[in-house]
């Protein structure tokens, strides 16, 4: 359903706070400028009742943070009133490039060091908001969902000690083994699947080798999440024969590579061919130039008109290059909108 179209009969229940973590700054400053546009496009529909006042305000993030002591301890502090809000708190635990200071020496945070601080804000709420929601991109210790020995159950723990503090709803993506939310059965647990959206929305062009080269660039492109599977490697039996040519493959995957180069960065391409094409036009243009000025006449007709052709070439390229980039980015945005549709279409058909 597009944006513009939704009927929205309902206020929210609270007002809206979003804590962003450390490794989270960017993306929660993305997510406070989209809901600041929605809501100043949607606050018509809501500006005659009082319960919506704090609906519409100039920012939706809260200053919140996790200093440090000398010990390397650390406390969760919450600058502003989260009385009465729906409070949305983000965390990666998986962005290693956060640092502090301990003892003299820089250290990376781990995933550990980023469930911790998030214990932290959320206990710095005191229980004062009206929920509390949890946006874990990368669900913490996930990979450790199941018992094979006299093993820990750290992601079963983790979901029942966020519960146990407060929190109303955890939402994640693409969790490892969805089936972990059976630890809290009555609890609030969105696993959203970006492999249905990616499946729906990707479009097939290339065959063999090349579909490999088109999903990882389409991936990147559409900024969805990429995960690497540590699969077991095997020597090739002996007398068996590879169906893999190194370089007729390889000039395959070239071309595709190429191909959607021109495609998702269309002002870049098109602007080195305009780039290269301008340089010759000009270097071979400027001795007839010189001559002309110098005798008044044009000894080489044939190098001047190819050199105005190789310019218009260029510039022609140059606005081919601009039009696509323009095109592109229109594309972008209907895809967006795609998505949400395919995610309107997955709810229908879980709920038949």
């Amino acid at each position: 359903m597009r944006r513009s179209d939704r009927n929205f009969t309902k206020i929210p229940d609270g007002k809206l706070g979003i804590i962003a973590l450390e490794g989270c700054k960017e993306l929660g400053k993305t997510i406070d400028n989209y809901i600041i546009q929605w809501r100043s496009e949607t606050y018509k529909d809501f500006k005659d009742s009082v319960a919506c006042d704090g609906y519409l305000r100039d920012t939706y993030l809260l200053d919140a943070s996790c200093p440090r002591f000398g010990s390397g301890e650390a406390k969760g502090i919450i600058r502003e009133s989260v009385r009465d809000m729906d409070l949305y708190i983000i965390v990666d635990v998986l962005n290693y490039s956060v640092t502090y200071s301990l003892s003299g020496r820089v250290n990376h945070m781990s995933p550990d060091d980023h469930y911790a601080d998030l214990k932290r804000i959320i206990s710095a709420s005191a229980g004062k908001a009206k929920s509390v929601n949890v946006i874990m991109p990368f669900l913490y210790e996930s990979r450790q969902h199941k018992r094979s020995t006299r093993e820990s159950l750290d992601c079963a723990v983790m979901l029942q000690e966020l519960i146990s503090l407060g929190v109303d709803n955890i939402l994640t993506f693409d969790a490892h083994d969805p089936r972990v939310q059976n630890a809290i059965p009555i609890s609030g647990f969105d696993n959203i699947q970006p492999t249905y959206q990616f499946v729906k929305s990707f479009p097939v062009l290339s065959k063999g080798f090349e579909i490999e080269t088109e999903m990882s660039i389409h991936a990147a492109d559409k900024n969805m999440q990429v995960d690497n599977v540590i699969i077991e490697y095997r020597d090739r039996p002996e007398g068996s024969v590879s169906k893999l040519n190194t370089y007729s493959d390889g000039f395959k995957v070239l071309r595709t590579i190429a191909r959607l180069y021109r495609t998702y960065k269309p002002m870049s391409f098109f602007g080195i061919i305009a780039f290269i094409l301008a340089a010759l036009g000009v270097g071979f243009l400027i001795p007839v130039l010189v001559v002309y000025a110098k005798t008044g006449m044009v000894p080489n007709f044939p190098t001047l008109f190819a050199c105005c052709f190789t310019i218009l070439a260029a510039t022609q390229a140059f606005f081919s290059g601009l039009i696509l980039q323009t095109i592109g980015q229109k594309n972008r945005q209907d895809f967006e909108m795609e998505l949400q549709a395919i995610e309107e279409r997955k709810k229908r058909l879980d709920k038949e």
